[in-house]
């Protein structure tokens, strides 16, 4: 779906994984605010982190967006509607 709508995926979807990663840090701060221990929030905030880094790799470097070699890819670089 980044592919889609981006013309430079890899610059989007690097954003896309800080920003998720930061809203996903919310529930730590609550439960660390409710009372929880520091310790126990860090590890769970690294496991969040270390989620983000390996997905965002895979995405990236094992599946990376692939180049459309059909007319209809031929149609849309050059701007023509087949």
């Amino acid at each position: 779906m980044v592919a889609r709508v981006s013309s430079a995926p890899r610059w989007l979807f690097f954003r896309l994984a800080i920003a998720v990663t930061l809203v996903l840090f919310l529930p730590d701060v609550y439960i660390w605010h409710q009372g929880q221990s520091a310790q126990a929030v860090l590890v769970l905030m690294s496991m969040h982190v270390a989620i983000a880094l390996v997905t965002y790799n895979l995405l990236v470097h094992v599946a990376p967006v692939r180049v459309s070699t059909g007319r209809h890819a031929a149609a849309a670089r050059s701007g023509d509607r087949a």
